[in-house]
């Protein structure tokens, strides 16, 4: 734009991307008046160097009235009269009415105004109390103007603004100038009066050159001091939230391990304070140790525990409800119903764990011990019948239908066992399971996996696991069972010696028709008792490595971490008895 002469106003306009071969890119002012007002701006134009890029003020007047464009500024001063000082007697009326309107008279151009004038002058205060206190009736006293003014002040439509009147010479950059990085912008024209423009932006904040307000850093990125022109992304693995002047916490897949630490020691070591989440956890941004989110089919034992258990027998993933809140001891990732380690126990007293995710009222103990020596004594029997069915020796009874087939199979099973040598091979046996039952919950061996799960079977066969099918230890104390354990097997044996006994009794009285003597009695019960001590040995070898195991797990039991940097766990013996896994802890 080429200005020669008379005036121009640019209100809300546009010069960019112009290109002057001599000088005055965008415009170029050889006399007359141009003002720009409300929001016009010269960008992206050219000249040849020290030409005037934007501008190029070769004579007449040329001034620019805020507002600006959002993200710009010039060092714009108001338009006012500066008048010389007021020269009155010192206590005088006219003095005290001088110094009393000389912000009246800044606004006006007459030395002597009029009430009109007047009246102009008060409405260009800005401020309210001033225009209040504006009085058009009393006499002002206005003095004369100095040399020096800052705008050309005969002008009216110029007094009371903000606007910046461009010196002689080219002006290079973008015009109104960009504001700073860092700096927070505003239409106001107040903060577009100077460099600093609305002020630095605040921590956790940031703007480019010109870009527009302070944005609020993101989250993952921080702005630690004001005035910073980006945000700073967080160190791995540390995270932040939005408008962050620090980083404190753990990115997405780690959690941090203590949260009342000091802040600016998570933030200068974050690889300490923040942890790999734990295996079949979930870890968000944000996330600490208390607050970790265990899946459904798992448990933990407190919240100051990064160790996550799989509920593993049967009915788990209902049991486990999982959740982000430990509770008590654990029991806030366990369904309403369920309590304790892994959720195995009922909150119902009286109650017991059934098919692995219901809970049924616990039998009486006479109920209980009922059943169990029913069963006992039924086995007894049923052993009893086979071997008389089977020691008598009646040709016929093997050619029936029903019964010679079985004892035809037990005479062929009788060749062949004396034929290997089965005995020696038994003994063996059996010394094997000895020890397969104590090694891991007397020994507390560590074993493979695969082997830890065959000699889990072995324990599965043991007699006080199956006891524990009748006595549930929900149900009864530790000591109850125990003493059950111990004195089955012995009552056991005394049946089978009882029963040898009077075997042995009903022969010799069927046999001998004389009264017998003290004597022929002796020998005869000493006989009955000998005759079933191979069954009594066999039982004792089957029975005294389980109860045994039984005692031993007093001392012994399954630990669940309750601290990740402490040797801290809980034991607990009143669960039912779990097959432990190669890797775990007791």
């Amino acid at each position: 734009m080429y200005v020669w002469g008379g005036e121009v106003s640019l209100i809300d306009s546009g010069i960019s991307s112009c290109n002057a071969t001599d000088s005055g890119g965008g415009l170029f002012s050889a006399g007359g008046r141009t003002r720009m007002s409300n929001g016009t701006l010269i960008s992206k134009c050219s000249a040849p160097d020290d030409q005037g890029s934007s501008i190029f003020l070769l004579a007449g007047e040329v001034t620019y009235t805020l507002p600006a464009p959002l993200g710009r500024w010039l060092p714009t001063a108001r338009c006012e009269v500066y008048r010389k000082g007021c020269s009155y007697d010192k206590d005088s009326d006219q003095q005290k009415a001088c110094l009393e309107h000389r912000g009246d008279c800044a606004l006006t151009p007459s030395y002597y105004p009029s009430p009109d004038e007047k009246e102009a002058a008060c409405d260009r205060h800005t401020d309210n109390d001033k225009r209040a206190a504006c009085n058009v009736t009393e006499s002002w006293y206005c003095q004369a103007p100095t040399n020096v003014q800052p705008c050309n002040w005969h002008d009216n439509s110029l007094l009371g603004n903000n606007l910046y009147q461009l010196p002689l010479e080219p002006e290079e950059r973008d015009f109104p100038y960009r504001c700073a990085a860092g700096l927070d912008v505003s239409l106001v024209p107040e903060n577009q009066s100077s460099s600093l423009c609305a002020g630095p932006c605040p921590a956790g904040t940031s703007s480019s050159i010109g870009e527009g307000v302070c944005t609020d850093c993101e989250p993952g990125f921080y702005a630690k001091q004001e005035r910073q022109a980006a945000c700073s992304r967080c160190r791995h693995p540390l995270s932040s939230g939005n408008r962050s002047t620090i980083c404190l916490i753990c990115m997405d897949g780690f959690y941090l391990s203590n949260s009342s630490a000091d802040p600016y020691d998570i933030f200068d070591k974050p690889t300490e304070h923040c942890q790999p989440c734990p295996r079949n956890a979930t870890c968000r941004a944000g996330t600490t140790l208390e607050s970790i989110l265990v899946p459904p089919g798992y448990w933990r034992a407190s919240s100051s525990s990064a160790v996550l258990y799989e509920c593993r027998s049967l009915g788990g993933e209902k049991r486990c409800a999982g959740g982000s809140e430990a509770g008590t001891n654990g029991d806030g990732y366990c369904d309403t119903n369920f309590t304790g380690p892994e959720c195995q126990l009922c909150n119902a007293s009286n109650h017991y764990l059934v098919g692995g995710d219901a809970c049924k009222e616990c039998p009486t103990f006479g109920a209980a011990m009922g059943k169990l020596v029913g069963l006992a004594l039924g086995v007894c029997v049923a052993c009893g019948l086979a071997a008389w069915a089977y020691s008598v020796q009646r040709q016929s009874w093997r050619e029936k239908p029903c019964v010679g087939p079985s004892l035809r199979l037990a005479d062929r099973a009788a060749v062949y066992y004396v034929g290997i040598g089965a005995t020696a091979k038994i003994k063996i046996l059996i010394g094997f399971l000895q020890m397969a039952f104590v090694l891991i919950s007397t020994y507390s061996a560590r074993l493979p996996e695969l082997l830890a799960r065959r000699v889990g079977i072995n324990e599965a066969l043991a007699f006080d696991a199956w006891c524990e099918a009748f006595l549930r230890p929900q149900c009864f104390s530790y000591s109850t069972r125990l003493l059950v354990f111990a004195f089955t097997p012995i009552v056991l044996i005394a049946s089978f010696l009882l029963v040898g006994i009077g075997v042995r009794v009903r022969r010799w009285l069927v046999a001998t028709a004389s009264r017998p003597t003290c004597a022929e009695a002796v020998d005869v019960v000493t006989r009955g008792m000998f005759d079933l001590t191979p069954a009594g040995l066999v039982l004792v070898f089957c029975f005294v490595p389980s109860i045994s195991a039984a005692i031993f797990r007093t001392w012994s039991c399954q630990a669940w971490q309750l601290h990740p940097h402490h040797d801290t766990s809980r034991c607990l013996a009143e669960l039912p008895r779990p097959t432990p896994p190669a890797d775990a802890g007791v």
